[in-house]
């Protein structure tokens, strides 16, 4: 809590006392358990022990169970708001293809069950919301777009990053500019501010004095670590690009070069999203973990590309994106085996 917001906290919290208030719950789950996986709550209890001091009880190691699964799937779900950016950002096929090409991320595969890839899904539904708002001017899809960056806040500090490329999106094209652009944004500030707003009053958190504490906090912990500046400014492209996959990073540079994608609203979101890459790493505010931390840009790295896609001539357009997303799987697959066996070791 000295680091991040509350909201993964809060979620967990809201789990575990449900499930305890249904014991019948998790003696159901325990007995799904051990009839499908001979996994029992303490054999559960035996491997947590790896991974922490504290002693847990039988319902909190199912309760942990249960929570894993829920985050692994609502994870998953990033294809939604993906599909929506696609789809708003150029048009339902772009959408289909960006939603199919999300799911194959190595990174996504990587680190599930975890929180990032929950955030990722509510931080690219803002952003969703956001374009939506731009689109048709309506007044209360800027304010439930201000919502959306207020609960992605909440999720993640890291998640104020998303504001350039909102920003950048919004004002980047004079002549497709939104003309109640600047009243929008003052509803999109007013729903977000009214949110922080009411947790400062009924429950006393305040984002103003949370948010540069956890992000010193972050940094002294950084330098403790010996994470120098001009390692990582190496190292995190590279991770990057490792658990982007090689078959989605090498199509996205055909795309970014190719003609047909340097203009529009969908290549201003993907320059907004290389802007705030770029500031990220020189910035140097995370040193290292970007594999999963940046899992929230990925899938608006890739957008570009599949446009391209959905533009190629038959039979390319067919048999190349599925020879894309078997490949990606199959590099997933391999890193996360790897990952099993230094884990073992």
């Amino acid at each position: 809590v000295r680091t991040h917001p509350p909201g993964p906290i809060l979620l967990m919290w809201a789990v575990r006392q449900l499930a305890l208030a249904h014991a019948d719950l998790l003696a159901r789950l325990e007995a799904f358990l051990v009839r499908t996986y001979d996994l029992s709550a303490a054999d559960l209890i035996s491997l947590s022990r790896v991974a922490t001091t504290w002693q847990l009880s039988t319902a909190d190691a199912l309760v942990a169970c249960l929570i894993s699964w829920l985050l692994t799937v609502l994870s998953v779900l990033i294809f939604l708001p993906v599909y929506g950016l696609g789809a708003v950002l150029g048009n339902r096929r772009v959408g289909l293809a960006a939603a199919a090409l999300s799911l194959s991320l190595p990174a996504l595969w990587c680190f599930l069950p975890g929180i990032d890839g929950v955030g990722a899904v509510i931080a690219l539904t803002a952003l969703w919301l956001w374009a939506m708002a731009l689109r048709n001017g309506d007044w209360w899809r800027y304010a439930l777009a201000g919502l959306g960056f207020a609960v992605a806040l909440f999720w993640s500090y890291g998640y104020l990053a998303l504001g350039l490329v909102a920003l950048f999106l919004g004002w980047s094209s004079r002549e497709s500019r939104p003309a109640n652009l600047p009243a929008g944004l003052v509803y999109t500030v007013a729903a977000w501010a009214l949110f922080y707003g009411l947790l400062d009053a009924c429950f006393g958190f305040n984002l103003w004095r949370a948010l540069p504490a956890a992000l010193g906090t972050q940094r002294m912990i950084m330098l403790r670590e010996h994470r120098a500046y001009l390692t990582w400014l190496a190292l995190n492209p590279y991770a990057l690009l490792v658990f982007l996959g090689p078959a989605l990073w090498g199509g996205m540079v055909w795309a970014w070069f190719s003609r047909g994608v340097q203009h529009g609203f969908l290549a201003r979101a993907t320059q907004g999203t290389l802007l705030t890459v770029l500031l990220l790493l020189l910035m140097g505010s995370t040193r290292g973990e970007v594999e999963r931390i940046w899992v929230f840009l990925m899938p608006l790295l890739l957008l570009p590309f599949a446009a391209l896609l959905t533009r190629l001539p038959k039979p390319l357009s067919l048999w190349l994106p599925v020879a894309l997303l078997i490949a990606q799987i199959a590099f997933a697959i391999f890193l996360s085996t790897n990952f099993l066996l230094v884990s073992a070791a």
